[in-house]
C-alpha cells in the first residue's frame, strides 16, 4: 500500500435525544447520556490501547517531518474521527468497537463509516464533510436494527416497550418495576459511575487488556472514571449534591413547585463559523496541501478544546452561583422545607444531562429555569473564540428554549418542545440579521430564548400550541399575545447613554428594525418584576387575558395598574405603554412560575 494512503473512520450515534430521553426516570437519562459520551469520545481510544496502538492525537513527530504513530484525529464535543494506515487495521478497529457497544448498551444506535484517504493529495476539510454526508444518509436509513421481541410472555418495560429481564424496588415506597436490556444497561452505567453498583454484578465493565481470545472488556475505576469525565466534577462542596430524582428537582408543589424546566442549547451559526475558519488554511492548502493537512488537525483540535472548555467552565460557574445563593431561592422553590437537613446534603437546582461541545441539555427547578438559563446565557455569550482569525474573535451566541413542564410529564415530548423553541430562537434571529443587511447596519449576534409553560393542557407542536393558546381570536389580525423570543446581550437597557452610544448613527433605520429585534429580554424582566411587586396580582391574569380585544381595553387595563407610569423605564413623555403589550403578557403567564437565583428582583 503507498505510504499516503490512510483510512480515516467516522463515528456517530442515532436518534441520540430518544435513546437519552424515552423514560421518565433520571437516573436512566443520566446514565444513557453518559453511555453516549463514553462511546462518542472515550471508547475508541481504549480500542486503540486493546489493538496495541497509540491513541494520541495524529500529526507530526515533535523536531521532524516524520508522521508519529497516532491514530486519533479528533475525538471532543461528541466528535470522533480515528486514522489508520491499513484497510484491515480500520475494519479490525470498526468491529471491535461495534461488538462492544452491541453487548454492553442495547438499543444504542452505532453509524461507523470508513473512507480512503490521500494524505498528500486530498484536503482533510473536504474529506469531513464527505463522510458527514455518508453518516447523515445512514442514520435516515435507520439500518441494522434489532429488536427484541417477548412473544407476549414478559413483562414489559415502561420505558423502552421492550420485554423485561430485570425486577427493581424503589426504596422510598418498594415500588416494583420491571426493567428491559436496555433500561438495565443504563442503570448499570449510572451506578458504576456514580459509586452506586454492587460490584460483583458490574464485573462486565472492565478496562483491563486481558488478551483477545477472552475478549475486549472495560473496567470502570475511579481514575478511569474522572479521567474521562463521565462523572459530575463541578468542584462541588460536601454540603450540596446533584440529585437523581426529578421530584427533588421540582420541589414542593404545595408550594408552587412540581415543575421542571428542561433547557436545550445550541451555538448559533457554528456551520458558518468552523467555515470561516477552515478559510484560515486556504493559503496553506495552495502552498502543500500535506502540510495544510496536519495544521488543520492541531488546529482543529485546538478550537473545538476550547469551545468545550467555555461550555465547561460556565456550568461550573452557573452551579457555584446556585450553591452561592441557595439561602436567596431555596424557601420561593419549596426546597426549604422539604430537602434542607442538617445531616444532609442541600439539593443544586439543576442537573446537566447532555453536553458535547455547544449541544447542550439540563433540567433544572421549573420556577428557577428561565432565570438560570439567561445566567447561563450571558456567561456563555461574554466568552470569544478566534474562528477567521486570532485578531477577529467572535462571542459563543446560543439559540436556546426553555420548556417548563410537570415533573411527571414525558420527557421526549418536553425535550420536543425545547428542541421547537431552540429553533424558534434561531429563526428569530435569522430574521434580525436580514433586516440589518438589508438596511444596511452591518452584521448583528445575539443570543435569544424562547420559552413554553405547559400546565398539563397543551398537546401538539409548539406552533399549533402558540397559534391556540397565545393569539387574540377576535383581533382581525390575529395578533400575537406572546412577545418571545427574547434576545440577551450585554447592553445595558436602563442606560440611555449606552444606547445612544450603541446607535447613534442608526437614526430612522432602528425604528425600522425594532419590528424584527421586538424586546429584549431586560423589557420582560422589568415588566414582571414591576407586576409582582403589584397588589393585584391575584385577578391580573384572568383579566388581561380576557381584554385583549381591542386596544382601548389594553389602554383601561393599563391605566387600572398604573402601567404608564411605573413601565416607562427611559422617563420618556411620548411613551406609549401599548408597545410593551406583549412582555406583559408574557410576565403575566409566568409570573406565578418564574423565581429569581438572587431573590425577589434578581438584579445581576
Amino acid at each position: 500500500m503507498d505510504e499516503c494512503k490512510f483510512y480515516i473512520v467516522k463515528i456517530d450515534i442515532g436518534s441520540k435525544q430518544k435513546y437519552i430521553f424515552r423514560s421518565n426516570r433520571l437516573k436512566e437519562i443520566i446514565g444513557a447520556s453518559k453511555i453516549i459520551k463514553f462511546v462518542s469520545e472515550k471508547l475508541g481510544n481504549e480500542v486503540l490501547k486493546y489493538m496495541k496502538l497509540s491513541d494520541k492525537q495524529f500529526g507530526k513527530k515533535e523536531g521532524s517531518g516524520n508522521l508519529n504513530d497516532g491514530h486519533r484525529l479528533f475525538a471532543a464535543g461528541g466528535n470522533s474521527v480515528y486514522i489508520f494506515s491499513s484497510v484491515d487495521s480500520a475494519r479490525e478497529f470498526n468491529g471491535i468497537f461495534s461488538k462492544f457497544v452491541m453487548e454492553k448498551f442495547d438499543g444504542l444506535e452505532l453509524l461507523l463509516v470508513i473512507r480512503e484517504f490521500d494524505i498528500y493529495n486530498e484536503k482533510l476539510i473536504d474529506i469531513y464533510d464527505i463522510m458527514e454526508k455518508k453518516l447523515t444518509a445512514k442514520k435516515g436509513k435507520s439500518e441494522n436494527k434489532f429488536r427484541r421481541i417477548g412473544y407476549g410472555l414478559t413483562e414489559l418495560c415502561k420505558s423502552t416497550r421492550k420485554p423485561a429481564v430485570e425486577i427493581f424496588h424503589e426504596k422510598q415506597n418498594d415500588e416494583k418495576f420491571y426493567a428491559s436490556r436496555e433500561s438495565n444497561d443504563k442503570l448499570d452505567f449510572f451506578s458504576v459511575i456514580y459509586k452506586k453498583h454492587n460490584k460483583n454484578k458490574n464485573d462486565n465493565y472492565c478496562i483491563k487488556i486481558i488478551g483477545k481470545e477472552k475478549g475486549f472488556q472495560v473496567e470502570f475505576e475511579e481514575d478511569f472514571i474522572k479521567k474521562c469525565g463521565l462523572n459530575d466534577d463541578y468542584n462541588i462542596p460536601n454540603e450540596f449534591k446533584f440529585t437523581d430524582k426529578i421530584d427533588e428537582i421540582g420541589g414542593n408543589s404545595d408550594n408552587g413547585g412540581g415543575y421542571i424546566g428542561i433547557t436545550c442549547i445550541d451555538g448559533n451559526g457554528m456551520g458558518k463559523k468552523i467555515r470561516s475558519f477552515n478559510k484560515r488554511f486556504d493559503r496553506v492548502y495552495r502552498e502543500n496541501i500535506f502540510e495544510g493537512n496536519i495544521e488543520y488537525i492541531k488546529e482543529f483540535n485546538k478550537l473545538t478544546e476550547e469551545i468545550t472548555l467555555c461550555y465547561e467552565n460556565v456550568f461550573k460557574e452557573t452551579i457555584a452561583e446556585l450553591i452561592d445563593n441557595y439561602e436567596n431561592y431555596a424557601e420561593s422553590i419549596g426546597y426549604e422545607r422539604n430537602y434542607v437537613d442538617k445531616q444532609a446534603a442541600n439539593i443544586i437546582p439543576l442537573r446537566p444531562i447532555i453536553s458535547a461541545g455547544d449541544d447542550i441539555i439540563f433540567i433544572t427547578n421549573g420556577k428557577l429555569s428561565v432565570d438560570i438559563t439567561k445566567k447561563f446565557i450571558k456567561k456563555i455569550t461574554s466568552r470569544e473564540i478566534a474562528f477567521e482569525s486570532e485578531e477577529n474573535k467572535e462571542k459563543l451566541t446560543v439559540g436556546v428554549g426553555v420548556a417548563i413542564v410537570k415533573e411527571k410529564h414525558p420527557f421526549f415530548r418536553a425535550v420536543k418542545i425545547a428542541g421547537e423553541l431552540e429553533e424558534n430562537s434561531k429563526k428569530k434571529l435569522k430574521e434580525i440579521k436580514n433586516k440589518y443587511e438589508i438596511h444596511g447596519i452591518g452584521s448583528y449576534d445575539a443570543s435569544i430564548i424562547d420559552w413554553q409553560l405547559d400546565r398539563g393542557n397543551m398537546m401538539g407542536d409548539l406552533s399549533d400550541i402558540r397559534t391556540e393558546n397565545y393569539s387574540d381570536p377576535d383581533s382581525e389580525v390575529q395578533d400575537k399575545l406572546a412577545g418571545r423570543p427574547y434576545i440577551i446581550d450585554e447592553i445595558d437597557y436602563g442606560n440611555k447613554k449606552t444606547l445612544n452610544k450603541k446607535y447613534k448613527n442608526n437614526g430612522d433605520k432602528l425604528e425600522y428594525l425594532k419590528s424584527a429585534v421586538n424586546y429584549n429580554f431586560y423589557h420582560f424582566e422589568k415588566i414582571l418584576n414591576v407586576i409582582k411587586q403589584t397588589n393585584s396580582r391575584s385577578n391580573m391574569k384572568g383579566f388581561f387575558r380576557a381584554m385583549n380585544s381591542s386596544k382601548e381595553d389594553f389602554k383601561l387595563f393599563a391605566l387600572k395598574y398604573n402601567l404608564q407610569k411605573t413601565l416607562n423605564f427611559y422617563n420618556n413623555s411620548k411613551f406609549d405603554v401599548y408597545a410593551l403589550k406583549q412582555p406583559i403578557y408574557d410576565a403575566i403567564d409566568i409570573m406565578d412560575l418564574y423565581a429569581h437565583v438572587k431573590g425577589e428582583n434578581g438584579d445581576d
